[in-house]
């Protein structure tokens, strides 16, 4: 089977698939270009079946916590595509649009391991939405929204990735504020892949990025604002967050990977 490098273009509105070669670089020309919407935030590896994708929009254009809202509409929209892994082309699915409440604005998104399910983070909306992934037909329906803020959270924020357990047994979505940055918890019910909140962990002022190790046990998170990495370890029971040491790596930090050197 081929492999396929599948890549979202926020300010250029549309997503993209190029070649992997066989010693893992990316070819130069894309086989398949697909014009969404200028705020199109992601396109993730297919869905577990390698037939599906699709592309989250954001309801604000250059929506910066650290800036007061600039009030610039972003489409706020799912778009769902089929793909064909062996010839790298991408095809909007039936129905393409799936249209969100006001200001909800879908991010970032990943599968459950086992179950038919998704998850995607709401950047504006400060939520965490579960869809349940139609398996026949590649498309998505609601199921789940619940919030990422914590109890009495009134400042300004907006929400950034989302991260699953190998296991599937715990998700989290970071919470971008320039005071009250936090991480929050949830824990995943392994029959529905409904998710029940497990708590809120403060961490770096506007922590645009984090990650998991391969492993599960460990949450990396960065500080955008405070140019600081902050570790955590997962309670493998609670899916709980205990903090382990903050190290400074620079201004605007914009991404962060653990990964396994073998």
């Amino acid at each position: 089977m081929s492999r396929r490098d599948l890549c979202a273009y926020y300010q250029g509105g549309y997503v993209a698939v190029y070649p992997i070669a066989a010693d893992g670089t990316i070819g130069a020309a894309a086989i398949d270009k697909q014009e969404t919407a200028v705020g199109a935030h992601a396109i993730a590896a297919a869905d577990p079946s390698n037939r599906f994708a699709f592309v989250p929009h954001i309801a604000r254009i250059q929506d910066n916590v650290l800036e007061p809202p600039k009030n610039n509409p972003g489409p706020n929209v799912i778009l769902q595509y089929r793909f064909n892994a062996e010839s790298g082309r991408l095809s909007p699915n039936t129905p393409h649009r799936i249209v969100q409440g006001d200001l909800v604005g879908p991010r970032h998104y990943i599968h459950h391991p086992r179950l038919d399910v998704v998850y995607f983070s709401n950047e504006q909306g400060c939520s965490v939405t579960a869809y349940r992934l139609d398996g026949a037909n590649g498309t998505l329906s609601s199921m789940q929204t619940t919030s990422t803020l914590p109890a009495g959270h009134s400042e300004r924020t907006t929400c950034s990735q989302i991260h699953l357990t190998p296991s599937g047994q715990f998700l989290y979505v970071g919470n971008r504020a320039v005071n009250g940055s936090s991480i929050a918890g949830f824990s995943v019910d392994p029959a529905s892949g409904h998710l029940t909140a497990a708590g809120h962990i403060p961490t770096e002022a506007v922590p645009s990025a984090f990650c998991l190790d391969p492993a599960g046990h460990f949450l990396f998170a960065v500080g955008t604002a405070s140019g600081r990495l902050a570790s955590y370890r997962i309670n493998q029971q609670t899916g709980a967050l205990m903090p382990l040491a903050v190290e400074e790596v620079g201004q605007r930090p914009a991404a962060v990977l653990a990964t396994r050197l073998d």
